[in-house]
């Protein structure tokens, strides 16, 4: 199975906006198979963007995501922007470079001060 940034990123959207109770978070995906939801929360748990449980059984894997973690909401927050991500998307590959959860977090976060034009104090 093929990792999805663009999925990834929706997932994480998805985790944001559901209310905070200390449960699990829920939340369907209509439009995509729910091996390729649990495949991505796995991802991201594992790329440390989520707090999640392993609730996998013999009927397959099954992963409850609680919430985001520090990490995955300044990930976010750098990605929220849909043009900043067509964007840092773009750069990364036109560069040759790995679209890796850091290499876009760290062209996130440059595209994101470019656009604030911090005056100078």
């Amino acid at each position: 199975m093929n990792r999805d940034m663009d999925f990834a990123r929706r997932i994480l959207h998805e985790v944001e906006k559901a209310p905070f109770d200390g449960g699990w978070v829920r939340f369907t995906i209509p439009d995509v198979p729910d091996d390729d939801v649990q495949y991505h929360l796995l991802l991201l748990w594992e790329a440390g963007l989520i707090d999640a449980r392993d609730m996998s059984s013999n009927d397959g894997p099954r992963y409850a995501p609680l919430r985001l973690t520090w990490h995955g909401h300044e990930f976010l927050d750098a990605a929220r922007n849909d043009s900043l991500w067509v964007k840092a998307k773009d750069i990364v590959l036109k560069q040759g470079g790995a679209m890796t959860f850091e290499v876009l977090h760290v062209v996130l976060k440059r595209l994101v001060l470019q656009a604030i034009h911090i005056p100078s104090i």
